[in-house]
Order: structure tokens, then sequence, then C-alpha cells
């Protein structure tokens, strides 16, 4: 067999990181491997968990307005929580039904997304199904320790709160879903606690950034 070839099958098995056990018969392209590890692979990072936050904004955005359309408990269930500041069954009913489906359904088409910055190198299936279940649960965490803290403060400023809210969301949620996907990346990816520094900037960045300022400066302009 041609040398050329044989080094385009060429398989390379990386070691397990210290502390871990190794994967047994698991084993990718070298040329794959050479990528996946390559010194500015932080920019291809950076870059594809960029558009994740794009795309997945959007998800959200579109799921949470079509739950919002053909939900009676979301609308019914919100304006009693809103009125009273209490929970109670028809408020939680509301709150998960309006996040749980939407954030699931975002998380999960930003997992694939980012997926493809790992040139596919993960299963797909434990991949997506990790990163939104993972997402999911920081998420209704958070946003359970928040509504109660709001509820026991008595006038809150609004302006520091949305933001401090925002930041402390998206911390919390790219940190949950960043620890289940480095799990799956520690066995291909040499120093594979970049991909959660990297992803957890990334997101807590441009959600402080754009969600938290930007939308509280346009709310502010728009009073």
């Amino acid at each position: 067999m041609p040398e050329q070839l044989q080094a385009s099958v060429q398989h390379r098995q990386l070691p397990a990181s210290a502390g871990s056990s190794p994967t047994i018969g698991y084993s990718v392209p070298a040329s794959i491997v050479s990528k996946i590890n390559a010194p500015q692979r932080w920019r291809r990072w950076v870059g594809y968990n960029v558009l994740a936050f794009s795309i997945g904004c959007v998800s959200m955005l579109l799921g949470t307005f079509v739950m919002a359309l053909i939900s009676h408990t979301v609308r019914n269930g919100l304006q009693q929580f809103v009125e009273k500041l209490s929970f109670n069954v028809a408020g939680v009913q509301a709150i998960a039904i309006l996040l749980g489906f939407p954030l699931f359904l975002s998380i999960g088409v930003a997992s694939i997304i980012q997926r493809a910055a790992l040139y596919q190198q993960v299963a797909v299936k434990s991949w997506v199904a990790e990163s939104a279940v993972s997402g999911l649960g920081a998420a209704f965490l958070v946003v359970s320790v928040i509504i109660i803290s709001i509820m026991q403060r008595s006038d809150p400023p609004p302006s520091i709160n949305y933001l401090w809210i925002v930041f402390t969301m998206f911390l919390i949620i790219s940190t949950g879903i960043s620890y289940f996907q480095w799990r799956q990346l520690r066995t291909i990816l040499i120093h594979a606690w970049h991909w959660p520094l990297i992803a957890i900037a990334t997101w807590t960045g441009l959600g402080t950034l754009i969600v938290g300022l930007g939308m509280g400066i346009l709310i502010n302009n728009l009073r």
C-alpha cells in the first residue's frame, strides 16, 4: 500500500487525561486528531460558538413565541405569578412550559453547531442529549434561585438587577452544559479544558452584552 494511502487511513488513540480511565477501542483518524488539537483551534471554536449562540437565540425566541400562542396555561399562569409574586401551581407550570421546550430546542440546535466545530468526532445523540438536559437543569435551578431572591427584596434597582440576572443565568447554564461536554471531549482532546473555557466565555460574554446590556438599553429607549 502506498505511504500516502497508509497515512490517510492511519488511526490514533489519545491517552486519557490524568485521573480518568482510557476509552477502550475509541480512535479517530490521525488527520482529524491533528486538526482538533491544532494550536489555533480556539479560533474555530470561538467562531462556531458565536454562530451557535446566534442561532440558539433565534430558536429560543421562536419556540417561546409558539408556546405562548398555543398555551393558555402560560398566559394565565404568568399573569397570576406577576400579580401575586408568589409560587403557585399555575405559575410554576407556566414557567416550565414557557421555558422548557424552547430552551431544550435552543440548546439542542446550538449543540449540533458546536459539534461541527469538533469535526463531528463526538456521538451526536449523547452530545445533544447531555447538553440539552444539563442546560435545562441548570436553567431551572438558576431561575428558581433568582425568583426567590427577587421576591425577598422590596424594591431592587431594575437596571442593575437585570444585567446581573442575565450574566448569572448565562454563566451557570453555559458552565453546566460545558461540564458534560468536557466529559465527552477529554478522551479525544489534548487540554480538553480549553473547550469549556472558550464556550463559557463566549456564551456568557455575548449573552451579557446582547441580551443583558443591549436589550436593557433598547427597553429603556422604548419607554
